[in-house]
């Protein structure tokens, strides 16, 4: 668990099932991450328990629920992700829409780095967002993210989704911070 001035950041578990609901099917998540399929509590448990739970067993990495410390009440997730096609692990974030341009983002993402940065050793970290997506742009920037080059997401198979959106790869060096 990771505490910061205004939120809890603790892994993902079942009983967040309800949350992960309402994340993933936010207008937000689905213009910027995309649709997951995802329409029943039970579906969400499904994700975290045959998805979200062993990404956490097996790397110590993945999806922590970003809480609000004065009401116990979610409202994002910041993790750590190791991508088949990339060399270094990426920083993902999703806020409820009603907690965007309020600091949150920042507050949890930089706390996830320290603490992931002090189990782990990592020279640099990228960062994958839309590129249409101009906040999660900036909030990388004032975390002092670069842009690398452009991203090409991967499909079910493993090749390069030339239908999907586009996107840039930004990344955190942390032995030049």
């Amino acid at each position: 668990m990771i505490e910061t001035n205004r939120c809890i950041i603790r892994p993902v578990a079942i009983s967040d099932a309800p949350f992960i609901l309402e994340l993933l099917t936010s207008e937000l998540w689905r213009r910027f991450i995309g649709d997951r399929g995802i329409t029943s509590v039970d579906q969400a448990k499904t994700i975290i328990q045959q998805t979200y739970l062993p990404l956490l067993e097996r790397t110590g990495c993945g999806p922590y629920v970003v809480s609000l410390k004065d009401k116990a009440q979610a409202i994002g997730t910041v993790g750590i992700y190791q991508r088949e096609n990339l060399k270094h692990p990426d920083l993902g974030f999703a806020f409820l829409p009603n907690y965007l341009n309020q600091g949150f983002g920042y507050e949890a993402s930089m706390a996830h780095l320290t603490f992931v940065r002090s189990k782990m050793v990592l020279p640099l970290i990228y960062a994958i967002t839309n590129d249409d997506n101009i906040a999660a742009q900036r909030l990388l920037l004032k975390m002092n993210f670069t842009r690398k080059e452009a991203y090409q997401p991967l499909n079910q198979e493993g090749k390069p989704d030339l239908g999907a959106v586009p996107m840039g790869l930004y990344m955190l060096n942390f032995q030049e911070n």
